[in-house]
């Protein structure tokens, strides 16, 4: 009887160790290329969902609907750096497309009134400033025509001010204003000037939208 029992223990196993052996090998990502025809195990696959537009896509299409200046190659190039950048400094892309777009309408050769220069509006000053922190290249003002230059400046400059203030709303004023008037506003108890921050709040609820 005791012998009995000992086969019937060892049958079990047997089967339990086959069982688990059968599940690792259908689980196996090497065995889902291997043709059920030849008697091989395969393994039943997804079909893949169709995707809608990616974001590189959407920010491509933002460009193509106004008068950048740029061309279709230079249009994709700054779309992607736009989403890295954005990454890198822990910011969403979607913010960095609606302050491209308040600052510079997506035209590549804005230049303001105070000599602010391309799609983030940056002061060469502050360019410079920020070209030698990140460790790019200054070849003088037109460094910031130079697309996506010039945003991996500003978007380094966006994420060091909302690390500084930890408030969207603050940082977005300290770039319109600069930090220092900023500062001085606070430091008084003023209000933060409230026009500049609406217009990017505004467009950020339509720079993501197909």
């Amino acid at each position: 009887m005791q012998a009995e029992r000992l086969r019937n223990g060892i049958a079990a196993l047997a089967l339990l160790c086959a069982y688990f052996t059968s599940c690792t090998l259908l689980a196996s990502p090497d065995l889902a290329t291997l043709d059920p025809a030849a008697g091989q195990p395969a393994v039943e696959r997804e079909v893949p969902v169709p995707l809608g537009p990616t974001a590189v896509d959407l920010i491509v299409q933002r460009f193509r609907s106004r008068q950048s200046g740029l061309s279709d190659a230079e249009i994709r190039r700054v779309a992607f750096t736009i989403i890295e950048a954005s990454a890198r400094n822990g910011l969403d892309w979607e913010l960095v497309l609606a302050v491209i777009q308040t600052e510079s309408g997506y035209y590549n050769f804005s230049r303001s009134s105070v000599n602010a220069l391309g799609l983030m509006q940056l002061l060469p000053s502050t360019g410079m400033e920020v070209a030698a922190e990140v460790g790019i290249d200054w070849q003088g003002e037109n460094t910031l025509f130079d697309p996506s230059i010039n945003v991996e400046l500003g978007t380094y400059y966006l994420g060091q001010l909302y690390a500084r203030y930890g408030d969207r709303k603050r940082a977005l004023a300290a770039y319109n204003w600069g930090p220092t008037a900023i500062a001085r506003r606070l430091r008084h108890g003023h209000a933060l000037p409230k026009r500049y921050v609406r217009k990017v709040q505004t467009a950020l609820l339509v720079a993501a939208s197909p």
